[in-house]
């Protein structure tokens, strides 16, 4: 078993000969000596090296030295951690904090990783670049592909099975692939060596959460790009994984028409554009409206109102532009405040409030996207409702409960409208403001008393993502109302009594 399928199942180890901890701040100090790496029953990284005594008595000094309680520990506190296993693999962690267990004068130095990383020599490949990520858990996602099993005894078949998890899809140059290997989730991308980034992995994880609507945990990310192929463990956490709530498309254990794939690859383009470090804005939002799902229903409608005016402001900005006229007029009252006896602190704050106002309100960018996407204004009313009573304080107590429901049901159908719009996204959703979360078309069809007489309808209105450099997508054709389909696989999230 190689050393990514152990770790994924909880069993890696691996003695090293030599073990060096330097402190950033100091590179002159240094703790080594040989070592172990392994797991713990939980699935979290640990280490120990068995140091000598002059180092051991050095890093009880240091351990014991005066801090402030309180303050955020700075980074030349940390130490990197550099070992070289009997196996030959170099392994690499950095942000190390090392403790120490034994009696006054021996004893060995110990602690925690959270990432683990091997770097490697590969076949250099000019053309084409590889990513690989290994998701804790056996995640429910549609299929289009199978998988044989055939049990061969003395050179004959004796058994064979055969079972519906595998998953492919191309997106012009990028190919996926997502399966199920043992008791995890693998998703594969092979795509162009130029377009390969740093955050390539990262991108992965939040396109998979979005059509999933689950808060992933990733546990081994691979890549190999530019002759070097990187291996990183990141240890598991009881923290994550646990968000899990409805999806833009309930699907089915076969991937029927394949939009919950092309809805994945339009995600992943959209946030793949931007190659900075970390998750995406777009990702941010709707990452934290799925992680308040595993907290309380009060956290939940919040996050989720927040997640929408933020989402909304951070895509479409230029939808609700400031009129030039009321632009003119904050300069007059501008002007005016000059002459004006205030005091400083009442003239930042009014100069603070006129500055807010020359940029659109996240509100007014609602209902203007609301408008060109012939969403109902009342879904407006219903995402007021449920922000303002839960940033204000209200939360769900003394509320009726089904009205509450409602509410965050609404509130989610158009938390994904934006998403879709976002990604020029065409084709079925689930619409989630109606009773029944039917299966409906996106972009919403023009109706046809609009239609011009004679020739075709007009197609809908391109709702483009405002981000720099400015792309104008073309008019997308109507796509055509999907088959009525069975009833969902995947459970809605549950209802709070």
């Amino acid at each position: 078993m190689d050393a990514k399928k152990e770790f994924a199942d909880g069993k890696f180890k691996t003695e090293c000969c030599r073990m060096v901890l330097t402190n950033v701040g100091n590179p002159q100090f240094i703790i080594a000596g040989p070592g172990e790496i392994w797991q713990d029953e939980e699935g979290v990284l640990q280490y120990k090296i068995f140091v000598n005594r002059d180092a051991y008595r050095a890093l009880h000094d240091y351990m014991g030295r005066p801090s402030v309680i309180g303050q955020v520990i700075p980074d030349g506190d940390f130490f990197n951690l550099h070992s070289e296993g009997h196996d030959s693999n170099i392994w690499n962690a950095v942000r190390i904090l090392p403790s120490q267990r034994g009696g006054l004068f021996e004893g060995l130095a110990y602690g925690y990783i959270n990432e683990l990383t091997q770097t490697r020599d590969s076949p250099a490949n000019a053309q084409i670049a590889y990513v690989e990520v290994r998701f804790r858990g056996k995640l429910d996602f549609p299929c289009n592909h199978g998988t044989q099993t055939i049990l061969r005894v003395g050179g004959r078949d004796r058994q064979s099975s055969s079972s519906l998890n595998v998953a492919f899809a191309e997106d012009g140059s990028y190919r996926f692939e997502t399966r199920h290997e043992s008791n995890h989730t693998v998703v594969s991308l092979q795509l162009p060596a130029g377009e390969f980034t740093a955050a390539t992995a990262s991108r992965i994880r939040e396109a998979l959460q979005f059509i999933l609507g689950k808060q992933l945990a990733v546990m081994v990310i691979e890549s190999s790009s530019g002759g070097q192929q990187v291996t990183r463990f990141t240890a598991p956490s009881a923290d994550r994984g646990h968000g899990d709530m409805s999806p833009p498309l309930q699907f089915h254990v076969i991937d029927e028409g394949g939009h919950v794939w092309r809805m994945f690859c339009n995600y992943f383009r959209r946030v793949h554009s931007d190659a900075t470090p970390g998750w995406h804005p777009i990702s941010c939002h709707i990452g934290r409206a799925i992680e308040s799902t595993a907290a309380s229903l009060d956290t939940e409608i919040l996050a989720l109102g927040v997640a929408v005016e933020g989402l909304v402001g951070e895509c479409f900005p230029n939808l609700a532009p400031v009129s030039p006229a009321f632009l003119l007029e904050l300069d007059a009252v501008q002007a005016v405040l000059h002459g004006v006896a205030l005091t400083e602190q009442s003239r930042g704050r009014i100069a603070g409030s006129i500055n807010a106002m020359r940029s659109p309100r996240n509100s007014d960018v609602l209902r203007a996207f609301l408008v060109a996407t012939r969403l109902p204004n009342e879904l407006f009313e219903s995402w007021r409702r449920l922000r303002n009573a839960s940033a204000h304080g209200g939360g769900a107590g003394g509320r009726d409960i089904e009205t509450i429901l409602r509410l965050r049901s609404e509130v989610l159908s158009l938390l994904y409208s934006i998403s879709l719009a976002a990604i020029n996204y065409t084709g079925p959703r689930t619409d989630y403001s109606v009773h029944g979360w039917p299966t409906r078309a996106w972009p919403i069809p023009l109706p046809h008393a609009a239609a011009p007489a004679p020739g075709p309808a007009p197609a809908p209105v391109a709702v483009t993502p405002q981000v720099p450099p400015p792309a104008v997508a073309p008019p997308v054709p109507n796509p055509p109302a999907p088959a009525a389909t069975q009833a969902p696989a995947n459970p809605a999230p549950p209802s709070t009594a």
